[in-house]
């Protein structure tokens, strides 16, 4: 194996985001060697060590954890990492979520103890933005590297990009999107006259209603939008779901389809699947894009909507402020004077304008030059050789780097 290229095993392989970070001039994206396996199943049995060839491993220079093991058994998590020790193979973790959005809030503790198994045998921790790094410090003692989110839209990610920033560039404090910032929230009594004149367009991904996905808040915007001092061709509502929906949601699904239907401003849409594209056109479509979350840390879809030119109204949740500050807005949809005085906020607010190509490509390639120098540091510790029992990682291995 040369020494320009680097293999790394990521859990999972197949995922824009694992494409975006990884400069493949560069990095070579793996999947868990050995499994053949497709499916909910195999979300799981990628981090199954048992099931892994591990003469293939040995080839690898690394292991990069993202999503999935909110799912894994916590004693097949510990066998993992265990694993990865005896196989001289470094873990990487990136933090997308110090809350599941897939998982209902009673889940969220045992997904907190996986979470504390990687944090603890991983030489890398990455996040998204600076207050999930502060969260991660305080509760965990972990040093932690900030690489926001890489642009995902199709016409960057599809380019195939190797970094030319010079060593040592940063992108921890990514900027805002262009343009002029959203107006802070003011009280409700304190806001001008509306002075829209057409439609505004707001839109709320529902698919399946994952357990995040606060339903209530979804009626109490369909109300608001329907009540003085809004007029009835001042905003549309479009909310797109999925066929079908998560077990255990259906009632509550329907109870919200019968409201929105009732509704003057609001549509429902059945999307039985939406390519990347037609997602991205939906998005670029909309005045603003709605996210109703009860709980969670980040959102991709977010960053994916500013970089169409699209606006976020965000329920103010994990750490979904920090990752385009002024760009977007924060509200409380169960109190009316917050909602009220955000979707005013957001409505007066100037255009966003949409991220160029060129600056896509500039700050994927920075991005990816992070990951490929963080790669090459981890790369470089003397733990490539396996050794005969599980290695203790040393306070050096475990301290991270900024």
């Amino acid at each position: 194996m040369t020494a320009e290229r680097i293999r790394a095993i990521s859990l999972p392989a197949d995922h824009p985001y694992v494409r975006a970070i990884a400069d493949p001039t560069v990095v070579e994206i793996l999947p868990a060697p050995g499994d053949e396996s497709s499916g909910a199943d195999a979300v799981v049995e990628q981090f199954l060590i048992e099931a892994w060839d591990e003469d293939q491993a040995a080839d690898a220079d690394l292991v990069h954890v993202h999503f999935g093991f909110e799912l894994v058994p916590l004693s097949a998590l510990e066998r993992f990492v265990a694993a990865l020790d005896r196989l001289g193979l470094p873990l990487v973790l990136t933090v997308h979520d110090l809350e599941n959005p897939q998982l209902p809030e009673h889940a969220q503790d045992g997904f907190v103890r996986r979470l504390e198994v990687l944090l603890r045998h991983a030489v890398r921790v990455i996040t998204l933005t600076e207050g999930a790094r502060a969260e991660i410090i305080r509760r965990w003692s972990r040093e932690v590297i900030v690489v926001p989110h890489p642009p995902l839209r199709t016409d960057v990610a599809e380019a195939v990009v190797a970094s030319t920033q010079p060593p040592g560039a940063s992108v921890a404090n990514r900027p805002s999107s262009a343009g002029a910032p959203v107006a802070a929230r003011q009280p409700f009594a304190a806001q001008r006259p509306f002075t829209a004149h057409r439609p505004l367009t707001a839109g709320i991904l529902l698919k399946d209603a994952r357990p995040s996905l606060d339903l209530a808040a979804i009626a109490a915007l369909a109300q608001t939008l329907e009540s003085e001092p809004f007029r009835a061709d001042d905003w549309r509502l479009t909310v797109i779901r999925r066929p079908t929906v998560r077990a255990g949601r259906e009632a509550e699904v329907a109870e919200l389809e019968r409201l929105l239907d009732r509704s003057e401003t609001a549509d429902v849409e059945v999307w039985a699947s939406m390519s990347d594209r037609e997602l991205e056109d939906w998005l670029a479509r909309l005045d603003v894009l709605v996210l109703p979350y009860r709980h969670g840390t980040h959102s991709g879809l977010l960053d994916l909507a500013n970089d169409l030119g699209t606006r976020v109204l965000y329920a103010e949740v994990g750490h979904l402020g920090d990752q385009r500050p002024g760009t977007n807005l924060g509200v409380d949809f169960h109190d009316d004077d917050s909602l009220r005085a955000g979707l005013y906020a957001i409505a007066e607010a100037p255009p966003l304008p949409p991220l160029s190509r060129e600056d896509g490509l500039r700050l994927l390639a920075e991005v990816r030059d992070v990951h490929t120098r963080l790669y090459r540091s981890v790369t470089a510790r003397p733990s490539k050789t396996p050794t005969t029992t599980p290695a203790t990682p040393s306070p050096a291995d475990t301290a991270g780097a900024r």
